[in-house]
């Protein structure tokens, strides 16, 4: 895969979390994923506990994303790209107020 499609799925996946379509960003986390999450206490390790951790949280809130950025790290391996996702996020609450 190149580069670019690197960064195209990347944005996609992060695009289809944020429009509260998880299934792609778990299908591609690592078994062993370290998930430090914006909840109080929410340190999570491992793909299994997170899909089940997911499974559990169930909430009315949207989100809308703004200036996505994608930007490629090279490695010294030939066979790892790391890629950064730099976005804002406004979370939509049930009553329409935002954070």
């Amino acid at each position: 895969m190149t580069t670019q499609a690197l960064l195209q799925l990347s944005a996609d996946i992060i695009t289809r979390y944020y429009n509260n379509e998880i299934e792609p960003f778990l299908a591609a986390c690592h078994p062993d994923v370290l998930w430090i999450g914006p909840a109080n206490t929410q340190i999570i390790r491992t793909r299994e506990t997170l899909i089940k951790t997911f499974a559990e949280e169930h909430h009315n809130l949207r989100f809308e994303m703004h200036d996505l950025v994608t930007v490629p790290l090279m490695t010294p391996s030939s066979k790892v790209l790391e890629v950064l996702l730099f976005f804002d996020v406004d979370t939509i609450w049930p009553d329409n107020s935002m954070q």
